[in-house]
């Protein structure tokens, strides 16, 4: 079972610094804006944090079948898993999350980025993030944009900046 973890990147919804600026834009810089939004927040959601240890006990002390755990069959399973060979310790990350970003064009300018790890929303969904997960360090969708919508906002404004110099050229204009 696939679970399609999806975030839309519109700017004109989530990013509105950015919003602003692409509004300003003749339709077809716009669309291309929209698209290097699109990679560059992939790209982005694609960096891992540094890892970092945090016991499930300690991230959920209070845990209805004992410290990390929230029943008795979620402790037998993880345990045959470990001795399957299924879960192995210490953990070697899969870089399945990292692999999972992708970016699809719904026309007309709008970009759907979803991530197809089924556990993703656990890891980075905003108001799904596990305690866990957060305790480790990993920051949200929003937060990622948020630290990086500079950078983003670069990125898009490099690319219409690019393909205005390449128009130019092509027109025999000189341009900046």
């Amino acid at each position: 079972m696939t679970i399609d973890y999806s975030i839309d990147v519109n700017p004109a919804d989530s990013l509105a610094r950015i919003s602003r600026w692409i509004e300003k834009l003749p339709s077809g810089a716009r669309d291309l804006a929209s698209q290097t939004i699109a990679n560059s927040v992939v790209n982005y959601m694609r960096m891992y944090e540094d890892y970092a240890y945090v016991s499930r006990a300690s991230a959920y002390p209070n845990a209805p079948a004992g410290p990390g755990w929230f029943s008795d069959k979620q402790r037998r399973y993880v345990m045959a898993a470990i001795r399957r060979g299924e879960i192995q310790i210490p953990y070697a990350r899969t870089m399945t999350l990292q692999a999972g970003w992708q970016v699809r064009s719904e026309g007309n300018g709008n970009y759907k980025i979803s991530n197809i790890a089924r556990y993703a929303q656990y890891v980075q969904g905003d108001g799904t993030q596990s305690r866990h997960e957060a305790m480790v360090g990993w920051k949200t969708v929003s937060q990622k944009i948020d630290d990086n919508q500079n950078r983003i906002m670069a990125d898009a404004r490099n690319a219409v900046r690019a393909a205005i110099r390449r128009l130019a050229r092509e027109l025999g204009e000189t341009y900046g």
